[in-house]
Order: structure tokens, then sequence, then C-alpha cells
């Protein structure tokens, strides 16, 4: 969707800098306060620069969004670790990674939010970045428990997205000195279900 696929080091800062300031203005004005004059001023570019790059806001959503999943994808690799660890132990540190994420990465929340209920193309980049990641967990229940039936696993994992998703969403909306508690619930949600499902499958 972006005009522009930038190559040169300047095209790439340039690009990202962009980027950054949609997020910042998500951050601040949601959703609704961000179009595209709003994102060349905070990015300190003028308007046909932007033009070069995204032809439009959504454009710039779909590819904030883009960034948003490549770069959880990288914490949620490190967090797992050793996939041999027990269950509780790599639920446990994927949900500290997923609010970490929440929590320190400008606009995500926003924005996350916001796709749920936006119309297409945000929507339908929403809908494909919540089956990468149930594609993901997908593989991940399957190594560690194969007794579950393989059309179980996707069903088991894309309720899983929503359940940390959903939870720890809800968390940033509370006052700040309630959080860790509440990620400990998110936490032990996310164990018992897992261990609700595997029990189910056991032979």
């Amino acid at each position: 969707m972006a005009r522009r696929k930038p190559t040169q080091a300047r095209a790439l800062r340039t690009r990202a800098r962009i980027l950054e300031a949609a997020a910042a203005l998500i951050e601040r004005e949601q959703l609704p306060g961000l179009n595209t004059n709003a994102v060349a001023r905070e990015a300190g570019v003028a308007i046909g620069t932007l033009y070069d790059y995204f032809p439009n806001k959504d454009a710039i959503l779909v590819a904030l969004l883009e960034a948003f999943r490549e770069r959880l994808a990288e914490r949620l690799a490190v967090a797992v670790g050793d996939p041999s660890d027990p269950v509780d132990a790599i639920a446990g540190r994927v949900v500290d990674a997923f609010y970490a994420f929440y929590a320190e990465e400008t606009g995500y929340a926003a924005l996350w939010l916001g796709a749920q209920v936006a119309g297409a193309p945000l929507r339908e980049t929403s809908d494909a970045w919540s089956d990468s990641f149930g594609a993901w967990l997908e593989g991940l229940i399957g190594a560690r428990a194969p007794q579950l039936a393989r059309e179980d696993r996707a069903p088991v994992a894309r309720t899983l997205v929503y359940l940390v998703s959903g939870l720890l969403s809800a968390a940033l909306t509370r006052p700040e000195a309630e959080r860790p508690r509440l990620v400990r619930e998110t936490k032990r949600a996310v164990i018992a279900y897992l261990h609700a499902a595997l029990a189910s499958a056991a032979p």
C-alpha cells in the first residue's frame, strides 16, 4: 500500500520518523485524532514527502501495525526461551513480554484496540496479525502437547491471543499501582486455561 519502498538509509529514516510521529499522535489523541496533515507536522516533513511514502492514513496505520508486529514477535521469541521449560514458566514470561510491550511501545495499545473496531484495511491487518500469532502459538502448543488434536490447537491458540491481549489492555486502563496484580491474575488465567485445555486432551 505504501507508494515508495525505501532502500537508502535516508529514506528509511524518513519513513521511520513518519511512523514514530503517527505512534506519538495515537498515544496522545487516539485514532480519531490522526490524519496525514497532523502526522506530517509531527514528523517535521512536508505533506508531499509523506505522500511519497504513504498514500493515505490507512497506509500509515497498516505499516505501523506491521512494525509493531515484527518487534513484538522478536520479544516473544526471546520470552519463550527454552521451549522445554515448564509450560507455566513459558506462559508467565510470554505474558510479561506482552505487558512490557503494551506499556512501553508508544501508541501500540491504542492502535491495537482501535484496530479491533476499525474498517478495512486496518481490521484486515489486525486479523492477519492475530492469525500470525495464533499460528505461532499453535506450533508451540503442538510441540509441547502433541496429544492435543490438530484441529483443536488453532482454537486454543486463538483463545490465548485474545485472552492475553484483552486482559492486558484492560489492565492498562487501571491506575498504575493496580497493574502488577492484574498482570499476575492474567498469568493465573492463562495458565489455568492452558492446563484445562491440555487436560481435556490427555489420553
